[in-house]
Parts: C-alpha cells; sequence; structure tokens
C-alpha cells in the first residue's frame, strides 16, 4: 500500500482542511505547500479576504501596484470601491482611500487603467457628496472620497495620470468640484503653495531642494495641461478664492501665476479678502507684485493699484502692515497714494507708527504727495499719528518732526491728551521722548488735559522720575500747579518708601507740602499717616509740613482734637521704633494744658521710656533721653524716676547697648545704698526665688498703691534679672558701673549682715529720702506719701501670704525667656539650681 500525501488526497478534503484553518497566514502556508495546494487553493484565499476583510487584499495590490494580485482580486469579486482606514497623503493630512484615489495620488496608471476598466469605464465621481450634505453626516474622514480623481492626481503632480483621464477617458469634466466647489485648477494652486512650494529653497538637505524643485515643475506642467483642456481660470471655490488668489495668498509658484494671467484669470478678481495684488503684498511674495505690475505694463491688463477690500485696506495698507518695504517701495513708484484712509479711519503711516517700522515712516513721508500726521484716526478717532508716535521710538519721532509736513507737537488726543502727556505716561522710552519734545520750538510743557493735568502731575502720579526730572528743568513748569480738582503735583505722590526721591525732587523746586484736593480732600502728611509710610512722614516734618492741618482745615478744631492728633502720632512713631520721625514730633509746640506724652504711662507703669527700653529701640532710648533733660518740675521726676524701671527692663531683656544708655543718664540708683541692694540679692539667691519675688511684689504693691511704680523699684533688680535670664554681657556692663565696684568691695570684706525683712524696710524708707532729696518740688508731697506708704506696708501684711500676681507681663516676659519651659503660675516657685555664671 502506497503512503498517504496531501497530492493523493481529494480536493473536497483539501477544502476542508483550509476551511478549519484559524487564519489566512496559515492558509498561505498551507497552499504554498506544493502546486497541487496552491491551484487548488489559491481562489480560496482571495475568496476569504473578500468575505471577511472587506478586500483589503485589493487596497494593499493598488498602494504597491502589484496588477497581477489586483486582477485575481478583481475576478474573485474583490470591492473595487473599497475604503481603507486613513492613510497618509503628501499634504500631510490623512483620509479615507479607496484603490481608484491611491493609485492616482501614487501615479500607478496601468492599475488605475486597470479599476477603471473594471468599473465600466467610468471614473468614480462624488457619488457620496450629495447624499452626505443632505444627511449633515460628511466628516474630515470622507475628504478624500468625496474630490475627483482628476484633483487629487493634479495636486500630487502626477502628470501622466492627468493626462490619461483627461485624454483616455473623455468624460472627465476639467473643471469638477469637490465639496469646497474647488477644481483641480484650484487645487494645483494650493498645492503649488503647500510645504512642497512654500518652503522652496528653504531646505538645508540639497536633496531636499531638488526634490521640491522638481515637484513645483510638475505642478506647472499639470496646470499648463488643465489649462490646455478647458480649465477655467477665474473659478471661484466655497471661500470666493480663485486660483490665482491663492497662488498669491500662499506665496505660490510665480510660473503657476503667470500661466493662469496668460490663459485669462482677471488681476482684479480675489477673494472676500482682497485681489490677488493686496493678497501677494501682505504674503510678502514680492515677485507676484512684480508678475502683476509687469502684466499692467505690457498692455495685457489693468491692475487696479487703489482697488480696496471690503475693509477698506489697499495694497500699500497691506504693506505697511505687513512690514513689506520693498513691495511698498513698489507700489509707490507706480504712484499709489500714501495716505489711503480705510473704513476703520486708519491710514498706512499710522500702522507703520503702531509697529515702529521705522524705514516703513521714512518711505511715506518721503513722498511728495503729503501725509497727514495730525489727523485723527481709528473707528473712534482717538489717535493722531504724532500722539501715537509718542509710544513708538524716539527715531521715528525725529522722522516725523524732520519729514513731517506741519506737525502740531501740541496736538492731543480726541479725550484731550497732549502729546506730551502722552510721552510721559505711556510710552515705555518717556524720558528720550520728553526730552525731544521739550526741546521744540513751540512746545507747551505745562499744557493741561481734560481734567486740568499737566504732563509733571501724570509723571509724578506714574512714578516716572526721569520724566518729571526733565519737566522740572524747564522754566515754564509750575511745580504747584492745580488741576479743576485742586490736585498739585504733590497729591498724586503715593505714600511709600518707592517714591521718596520723587518727593525729594517736588520739594526741592519749591512743591508745597500742604496741598490738598479742593474741599476736604487730604495732604500728603495725612495720606502716609493712613498707610503708615514713616519715611515719607519724616521727610514732610523736615519740609515743614504741618499736621495738625487735617485737623485745622474745617475751622470747627478743638484742643483735645489737636493732642490727640499729637497722641496718635508719637505712639505711632513709639510703636514702630522711628527715633527720626519722634524727635519731629516731640519738637512739635503744646498747648499749655496739653500733656508731654513722654510722661505717660500704661495700665503697667511704664512710660515710654520703658517701652523703649523693653523693646530694644536703642535710638529711641537716645531721643527720649535727650528730651528728658528739657523738662521740669513734676515732668522731670517722672522721667528720672523711670530710670530704673526702664533699666530693669532692658537688663531683663539683654539690651546691653540700652543698658549702657541708662547707665550714662544715672539710672544706678542711689548711691549709699547701693551696697545693700546687692547684698539683699546674695541673700535672696541663697534662701531661694520665692524670697526675692516676694520682696519685689511687696515693693510693687506698695508703689502701686501710691501711684508712682517706678520709684520704689530697688537698684539691683536690673542685675537680678540679668542674671536669672542669662544675659553675661549686662551683667558685665552692671558689675562695671560704680554700684557694682562698690558691691565688689563690700563682698570681699564681707561688712554687711543683716536680715531680709528689716533691710526691706529700711532699704524702701532710705530710698524714698533720696529720691525725694534730689527733688526741686514737691518734698512735702513726697513725705506724705511715704506715710501712707509705711500704712499701706502694715496692711499688705496681713493680707493673704498669696503672692500678687498682677504684673502679668512680668510673668510672661519670663516664659518667653525660658521658651515657655516654665509656665507663668510656676513663676514664683521657681528655684535655680545655681546661678548661669557667678556675680563675682
Amino acid at each position: 500500500m502506497s503512503p498517504l500525501t496531501l497530492t493523493s488526497l481529494p480536493p473536497e478534503l483539501l477544502l476542508q482542511i483550509a476551511s478549519k484553518l484559524p487564519d489566512r497566514a496559515s492558509l498561505n502556508s498551507f497552499l504554498q505547500t506544493n502546486r497541487y495546494t496552491h491551484a487548488l487553493l489559491h481562489s480560496t484565499l482571495y475568496t476569504q479576504n473578500i468575505r471577511h476583510d472587506n478586500s483589503s487584499a485589493l487596497i494593499w495590490a493598488a498602494t504597491c501596484d502589484c496588477i497581477a494580485t489586483a486582477k485575481h482580486l478583481i475576478n474573485y469579486g474583490a470591492d473595487i470601491h473599497a475604503k481603507s482606514g486613513r492613510v497618509p497623503t503628501r499634504s500631510g493630512k490623512s483620509g479615507v482611500q479607496t484603490p481608484f484615489t491611491i493609485a492616482a495620488r501614487a501615479g500607478h496608471m496601468e492599475m488605475l487603467r486597470l479599476l477603471i476598466s473594471s468599473n465600466g469605464g467610468v471614473i468614480p465621481g462624488m457619488r457620496h457628496e450629495r447624499e452626505n450634505e443632505r444627511a449633515g453626516e460628511r466628516s474630515k474622514s470622507n475628504l478624500y472620497v468625496n474630490r475627483p480623481l482628476l484633483a487629487m492626481a493634479a495636486e500630487e503632480g502626477q502628470v501622466e495620470v492627468v493626462e490619461m483621464l483627461l485624454e483616455e477617458f473623455n468624460v472627465v469634466n476639467v473643471d469638477s468640484t469637490d465639496w469646497m466647489r474647488r477644481t483641480a485648477l484650484s487645487r494645483v494652486a494650493i498645492a503649488a503653495a503647500s510645504k512642497h512650494g512654500y518652503f522652496l529653497g528653504s531646505y538645508v538637505d540639497m536633496e531636499a531642494q531638488q526634490r521640491a524643485r522638481e515637484f513645483e515643475e510638475r505642478l506647472e506642467a499639470v496646470m499648463r495641461l488643465l489649462l490646455k483642456h478647458g480649465a477655467n481660470p477665474r473659478h471661484v471655490d466655497k471661500d470666493g478664492r480663485m486660483p490665482l488668489a491663492v497662488a498669491a495668498e500662499k506665496r505660490g509658484s510665480v510660473a503657476i501665476a503667470r500661466l493662469l494671467l496668460e490663459y485669462g484669470a482677471d488681476p482684479n478678481q480675489g477673494s472676500f479678502e482682497g485681489t490677488p495684488l493686496m493678497l501677494a503684498a501682505r504674503s510678502g511674495c514680492i515677485d507676484v507684485v512684480r508678475l502683476l505690475l509687469e502684466y499692467c505694463d505690457a498692455g495685457c491688463g489693468v491692475v487696479d493699484l487703489e482697488a480696496r477690500d471690503r475693509s477698506g485696506v489697499t495694497a500699500i495698507g497691506y504693506a505697511v502692515r505687513a512690514g513689506q518695504g520693498d513691495i511698498a517701495r513698489l507700489l509707490l513708484d507706480r504712484g499709489v497714494d500714501p495716505d489711503s484712509v480705510d473704513d476703520n479711519g486708519y491710514t498706512p503711516i499710522f500702522w507703520a507708527v503702531e509697529a515702529c517700522h521705522e524705514e516703513m515712516v521714512r518711505l511715506l513721508l518721503s513722498q511728495s504727495r503729503p501725509v497727514d500726521v495730525n489727523r485723527l484716526q481709528g473707528p473712534d478717532r482717538y489717535w493722531t499719528v504724532f500722539t501715537k508716535a509718542m509710544d513708538s521710538t524716539e527715531q521715528i519721532l525725529w522722522l516725523l518732526l524732520s519729514l513731517g509736513k506741519h506737525v502740531d507737537i501740541n496736538s492731543c488726543t480726541s479725550d484731550g491728551m497732549p502729546a506730551l502727556v502722552v510721552a510721559a505716561v505711556e510710552s515705555q522710552k518717556g524720558a528720550a521722548l520728553v526730552r525731544v519734545l521739550l526741546g521744540q520750538k513751540g512746545i507747551i510743557p505745562d499744557q493741561r488735559d481734560r481734567d486740568g493735568m499737566t504732563a509733571l502731575a501724570h509723571a509724578v502720579r506714574m512714578s516716572k522720575y526721569e520724566v518729571a526730572q526733565l519737566l522740572l528743568k524747564s522754566a515754564d513748569v509750575d511745580v504747584n500747579s492745580r488741576d479743576y480738582h485742586g490736585r498739585s503735583p504733590v497729591c498724586h505722590v503715593y505714600p511709600s518708601d518707592s517714591t521718596m526721591d520723587m518727593l525729594h525732587l517736588l520739594v526741592k523746586h519749591g512743591a508745597d507740602v500742604d496741598a490738598s484736593e479742593y474741599g476736604e480732600g487730604q495732604t500728603l502728611f495725612e495720606r502716609a499717616w493712613r498707610k503708615e509710610a514713616l519715611e515719607t512722614m519724616d521727610f514732610l516734618f523736615k519740609a515743614g509740613a504741618d499736621p495738625k492741618l487735617a485737623y485745622s482745615r474745617t475751622g470747627t478744631h478743638t484742643n483735645s482734637e489737636l493732642h490727640l492728633c499729637h497722641d496718635a502720632l508719637f505712639q505711632l512713631a513709639m510703636r514702630n521704633g522711628h527715633a527720626s520721625l519722634l524727635k519731629h514730633i516731640l519738637a512739635m509746640d503744646l498747648d499749655d494744658d496739653e500733656i508731654d506724652p513722654t510722661n505717660t504711662m500704661d495700665e503697667l507703669g511704664r512710660t515710654p521710656l520703658c517701652y523703649a527700653a523693653l523693646h530694644g529701640f536703642k535710638d529711641l532710648v537716645k531721643v527720649l533721653l535727650a528730651h528728658r533733660s528739657t523738662g521740669r518740675g513734676r515732668s522731670k521726676n517722672i522721667q528720672r524716676a523711670s530710670l530704673p524701671f526702664a533699666l530693669t527692663l532692658a537688663a531683663m531683656n539683654g539690651h546691653d547697648r540700652i543698658v549702657l544708655q541708662l547707665l550714662d543718664a544715672g539710672a544706678h540708683g542711689p548711691k549709699s545704698h547701693s551696697d545693700r541692694g546687692f547684698m539683699r540679692l546674695l541673700k535672696s539667691m541663697d534662701g531661694g526665688y520665692q524670697e526675692v519675688m516676694k520682696m519685689y511684689m511687696r515693693l510693687h504693691s506698695r508703689s502701686r498703691k501710691g501711684g508712682n511704680p517706678s520709684s520704689c523699684y530697688p537698684p539691683w533688680l536690673p542685675l537680678f534679672f540679668a542674671t536669672v535670664y542669662g544675659h553675661q554681657q549686662v551683667v558685665k556692663t552692671l558689675i562695671a558701673s560704680q554700684p557694682g565696684m562698690r558691691l565688689r568691695t563690700v563682698m570681699d570684706t564681707k561688712e554687711v549682715e543683716m536680715e531680709m525683712e528689716d533691710e526691706m524696710e529700711v532699704e524702701v524708707e532710705e530710698e524714698g529720702e533720696e529720691w525725694g532729696e534730689e527733688e526741686e518740688e514737691g518734698e512735702g508731697e513726697e513725705e506724705e506719701e511715704e506715710e501712707e506708704e509705711e500704712k499701706e506696708e502694715e496692711e499688705e501684711e496681713e493680707v493673704s501670704r498669696v503672692i500678687d500676681m498682677t504684673p502679668l507681663w512680668l510673668a510672661e516676659e519670663y516664659v518667653w525667656a525660658t521658651g515657655g519651659a516654665v509656665s507663668s503660675s510656676e513663676f514664683v516657685r521657681y528655684q535655680p539650681a545655681s546661678t548661669p555664671f557667678s556675680v563675682r
């Protein structure tokens, strides 16, 4: 029995086996086993592709120009109108393709001839166009299906295919259109302006440049072929453009534009956007402009050089707006109007000035026909060319002044803003333009706008220092000129550190610093006060500003209001630590019934000197100490009495320089008993912090009821707090003082030993006596206070032993010093294990 082989199997069985294979690749391998299987199963492979894959093999055959495969597929019933997915095209877009479109675009003539023959000699047209338009279902995916084959082949430069379609198949309409109503001629013009024509000469790759030239030559040949077969060069597409307008607008090939003109294209018929000349001027296609002008010179036709588009813009207007100087020169040499006005009221020179095209401005002004630079332009007629130049460059301004005819250098915008004001405010180079204008004969430096504001006022408002400096150099500029609201330039200064230079400049030239708007307008000092612009306020004081003017303008002010003004200024300077401003405030005249603010106390018994010492304002301390020396009577006593308290606050916060200032001012306390105070400190530290705090609170309670908290603070208290808070440098400073030197002597000889409570009472009495001896007035009052304090002390001993926590600020300062490690309630019970460093 012979072995079983594939060739011995009956055809029916092989066909059954082929039907069970999972995919076409397996089927293809199976049929290529031998000639017998190939001959038997060849049709099966094609029919499966046709039935299950929508004749995709025919798409492949058309793409690869495989005629034999295409014939087999067509014979087996393939759909010659099968659609592919999106396929990239030469124009860069992608769309749905058919075997017809693929063959036409690729130039596969025999394939296209086969497909047309299989279609009964009929070339597929726009069979889907009307149905899609009626249903509203046309989309970009059908873009290339809904286009004539002639147009597809033409825009790809396939000369042979175009010739075949036109000459072998007479039914082809050379002017058939796509859904955009574009003919093959229009498509060629667009292709000439595509990247293959537009970038001609721009390729770095020489080979690519060569391909681009060849492509342009093919397009020219296609264009000539279409025109010979009667294509209409004046056909208008859906956008209102004819082929010549497309070539001009897209900077297409000049050769194609010349062909269109030779075959009757209208040089004055363009699109909705203008004539070919306008479009070429706008796109910068100077070769097309020259071609159109040559066409006119040759007598072939008339090109309207003054034609306008629907906005009234001429070709020269487009050339100027696009900055095409060479094209503008060509047109001006032909006598076009350089001052034509469009429907929006603009002239070419306005666009040149706005775009800062200096050469274009020079070109327009150099024409024999005058250009009006004083005409108001734009739909609202706001700008003149000259005022618009204030927002341009210095060179353009010089061109207008030197070449312009009858230039009005004082011209205004429609809202009354003079050119000088525009230069001062609007321009980035305002100083340079203002300098040029001020040098012109006839300029009005103080010309006002509709609000009465001058250029100086605008410059101040916009903080244009250099412009203001230039204006003030002019003798005709009034630094105190008021607008219609009463505002002088100084009223426009914004109170801040950044405007100090401007304020200095105005004051230097005699500005009235107390000027204000008519009515209830604020002065600059008031506005600076509201903004807390301390530097501005300080300078205004130096310039002679009256801070009380705000209260006196109404004529109904009272002394209490003036006192409020003085006190509020004083508090502002103290709060911000501004010594110079404080000095000016203290120099203000006070009425007889006004209180010197340096003698006031807060609820904790702190004077301004104490506040400055607490916060480390050494410059404030210096000013306050200098002011203290001018006090008399009770005021001087209060100032002197606050020195120990201030020294204590400075010491506890580690302000060494302030400690030195206060020591120099005599804040070290009574001399005769200061040694006892230091010994009390040492003794109390041995007994624990609670005893010292008890002694302090005792003194504080007595003095608080007596109305003079500072007078009873012991002289050793600053050293004590400096030691507790670890301010080593302050401790050294205090010990180096005169009382400290006496303390060291006493400690070395060990002459002083006394009980804590007895010394406390004696020390208070002696301190009161010393303060009383130094007072020039009120000795009798001091004795009465001492008697009252003794009575209060006896009453205080009967009170509960719970320590008075009235001075909560002291506890808060302690918590701050310890970083929050100890609460304020534990403050009086705190007993340090050891002092931070030895007092010795």
